[in-house]
């Protein structure tokens, strides 16, 4: 009878926006939705469902969404004792409500999540925060290089005002991957041409153009500055017209002819943040531990670039076996 208490619990939370999960635990978590449905939703989904398998007591969890609930509500006794933010803009609405309760950011850019975190540094704002990042470490993203493009040596990127500041921490990671990394940064000229709607994009293509002859495959960096709809056109049609390989960061890049791609998938997300939320919640008070990046991903390849290149690539299954190999750090 409990388990199928759960799986109709699971059923009307689905159906019905913002009700309540009610289950035998003392612990009350609000999950709160940068919208209803889709990505946002699917986090909210595996979240529930990986408490329900760990957790002894499982919390009490409201799903709201961002704009739609009255935050001062929660001042007082009537806060939650931990809000789950999923995606950008609920991290901020909870962020701008400064309601003095622990705050877990998931479905967040390391770069937004920072951020806010220096926002409430320079305003003397002293409430718990930390984030699970959307973005995969880089160290797991030149691993994946080594083991789709063995034999590339150059590898080109260009960063942009989301990503200029990891040029240390990719330069490093490439450099134990044996990868050396051509980068190219998205100057202020450019930007402000881009800002001002130049038609192509800062010129993406001739940008593209000249870090390509240099390059044996390009990484995709996942900086909404550099990678707009249409320069990401741009990256991979340069790429395609010099046989160069692209690495990207979703599944849809690599259906748009990316060679291929390690994320994580929302559910992934879910499953993480509820781990992350339960160990926080097993003190009397909130302990959050730092932020990190994500431990479950998945690879896709694109098979029909891979033939086109003429590379032989391992299936996503063996990679995926690679990638979680004991001696490759995450």
């Amino acid at each position: 009878m409990r388990h199928w208490r759960f799986v109709i619990c699971g059923l009307l939370l689905c159906a019905y926006p913002g009700l309540t999960f009610s289950a035998p635990g003392e612990a009350h978590v609000v999950l709160l939705l940068s919208e209803e449905g889709g990505a946002y939703r699917e986090v909210a989904d595996s979240f529930i469902a990986r408490a329900q398998q760990l957790a002894k007591k499982i919390p009490d969890v409201d799903i709201k969404q961002a704009g739609a609930v009255a935050l001062d509500a929660w001042r007082g006794r009537a806060a939650p004792q931990l809000v789950v933010t999923v995606g950008t803009r609920a991290a901020q609405v909870m962020f701008d409500a400064n309601i003095a309760v622990p705050t877990l950011r998931v479905l967040i850019a390391r770069k937004a999540h920072e951020s806010l975190q220096a926002q409430a540094k320079g305003a003397g704002i002293k409430t718990a925060a930390t984030a699970l990042y959307l973005e995969q470490p880089w160290l797991r993203q030149f691993e994946f290089v080594r083991r789709v493009v063995p034999k590339a040596k150059h590898l080109g990127a260009i960063l942009g005002p989301a990503s200029q500041h990891d040029v240390v921490e990719l330069t490093n990671a490439a450099m134990q991957r044996g990868v050396i990394p051509l980068l190219r940064i998205l100057t202020a000229q450019q930007e402000d041409s881009k800002r001002a709607g130049a038609t192509r994009d800062w010129d993406a293509g001739t940008v593209f153009k000249d870090i390509a002859e240099q390059s044996d495959v390009m990484l995709a960096v996942p900086d909404p500055t550099v990678l707009t709809p249409n320069s990401a056109k741009w990256l991979l049609y340069t790429a395609y017209q010099r046989g160069i390989p692209v690495l990207g960061f979703s599944r849809s890049y690599v259906s748009a002819g990316a060679l291929g791609a390690v994320y994580s998938t929302p559910a992934q997300i879910g499953q993480q943040a509820a781990e992350i939320a339960l160990d926080a919640l097993q003190d009397a008070g909130i302990n959050l531990a730092a932020a990190v990046y994500p431990k479950y991903f998945s690879v896709a390849i694109n098979r029909s670039v891979a033939r086109s290149l003429r590379l032989e690539v391992p299936d996503e299954a063996e990679l995926l076996r690679q990638l979680n190999a004991p001696e490759v750090p995450p």
